[in-house]
């Protein structure tokens, strides 16, 4: 059977986002195994692999003694293992991953696929931060066979920057978005009460949600400055989600005097629900790939507003939502009181998201995995070589193939 490891720096990666591909691909008879920091005691991960593997690279770049360990830890279990793909997500397990694989040859070296998920070297960062990013995927994309990017402004860098040759450039725009569960019509409205009722809201006060980790990137404080200004006073913001800036935000809520509008919800796993309540999504964000917020939101018909920022306008082109320049608050407020202030055109961008999500359902994505997959075990077979072909599908000798 074909044998593949997927890689990233923390689990949760592998559980929002992987964790349908892997059910297909086992379903297909591959052996599928998965390393992270921490995976085997994350028990929603344990059943979808055949086996979890823990890597000690940490998310800091400066935690150097971790990355030589990770990279360590990997090597001993790619050489035991016999993986025919080594698909690595997420910067810096990508990295290390690459590299600690670099110099092993033959029918020991699996194919080395990295999927970047928003380059981070981008127009919003300066010109120093480019120049040394684009100098590490430059140096990393030695070690890579194939390159997946998520947008189309990562794929034109790529290709302008020589990132890896022409032909090992992949698009592949995300992982896919379950429609049968991101669906107005899977939501219990009793739920939707209920959730209100939890957040102290009437049935008619509007609800702006913003899904996403507390970094600087995500730029909460824009949103808050922007709720300040709203011309609306009666609208409240729902924020979902952890990480390091939550107290930071929480006190700047205080300051702004906007604290009892601002709810605070920590992580959630019921982000259908929090959409359907909500009037409009934000991401405010200075750098993203394709970001999985904005398209659960379309997939909603929640219409979104978003910065002008790669995958954000990407995935706004079908006319879901508005646009506004990075940091801009003053904007942001007055495409937020646009949306509120005309539910007419609220309901048309949410129509229009949804059926633009269409292109990005889960099957659609795993059908390209599937092709990439089968060209990457092509590249590593020669004729005659191959004995697994039968269960990958059939086809000519020497090739292998997956049922689609």
């Amino acid at each position: 059977m074909p044998k593949l490891l997927v890689a990233s720096t923390i689990p949760i990666t592998i559980w929002s986002f992987l964790h349908p591909l892997v059910a297909n691909l086992r379903g297909k008879g591959w052996i599928v195994d998965g390393a992270a920091n921490g995976l085997p005691e994350e028990s929603r991960c344990i059943g979808a692999f055949d086996h979890c593997y823990h890597v000690s690279w940490t998310r800091s770049p400066k935690n150097v003694r971790a990355a030589l360990t990770g990279a360590r830890e990997l090597r001993t279990i790619v050489g035991g293992g016999h993986y025919d793909i080594v698909h690595a997500h997420t910067p810096l397990a990508g990295f290390i991953a690459r590299a600690a694989l670099s110099n092993l040859n033959g029918r020991s070296r699996p194919v080395v696929i990295y999927t970047a998920h928003g380059f981070h070297f981008h127009p919003q960062g300066t010109r120093l931060r480019n120049s040394v990013f684009r100098t590490v995927e430059k140096i990393a994309g030695r070690w890579t066979d194939f390159l997946v990017v998520v947008n189309k402004e990562d794929e034109a860098a790529a290709l302008r920057y020589k990132v890896v040759p022409a032909d090992r450039v992949v698009r592949v725009p995300g992982v896919g978005i379950e429609l049968d569960r991101y669906s107005p019509a899977a939501i219990d409205l009793a739920k939707v009460k209920i959730c209100r009722a939890e957040l102290g809201l009437g049935e008619n006060t509007p609800l702006i949600l913003m899904l996403a980790d507390f970094t600087p990137e995500k730029r909460h404080i824009d949103l808050l400055q922007a709720l300040r200004l709203m011309r609306n006073r009666e609208c409240h913001l729902v924020l979902a989600g952890d990480g390091p800036l939550l107290d930071a935000t929480k006190q700047k809520a205080q300051a702004l005097g906007i604290a009892d509008r601002v709810h605070f919800l920590g992580f959630r796993d019921d982000v259908p629900l929090l959409l359907h309540c909500a009037a409009v999504s934000v991401l405010p964000s200075s750098r993203e790939g394709l970001p999985r917020a904005v398209m659960e939101s379309l997939a909603m018909e929640t219409p979104v507003v978003a910065s002008s920022i790669r995958g954000s306008a990407e995935l706004l082109e079908g006319g879901g939502g508005l646009l506004y320049p990075v940091g801009d608050c003053g904007e942001l407020a007055q495409c937020l009181d646009q949306v509120l202030d005309q539910p007419e055109r609220a309901r048309e961008m949410g129509r229009r998201g949804a059926e633009s999500m269409r292109a990005y359902a889960t099957d659609v994505m795993i059908a390209r995995h599937l092709e990439l997959y089968a060209r990457a075990l092509r590249s590593r077979t020669s004729a005659g070589d191959c004995n697994i072909s039968q269960s990958c599908g059939g086809g000519s000798a020497g090739a292998y193939q997956l049922r689609m």
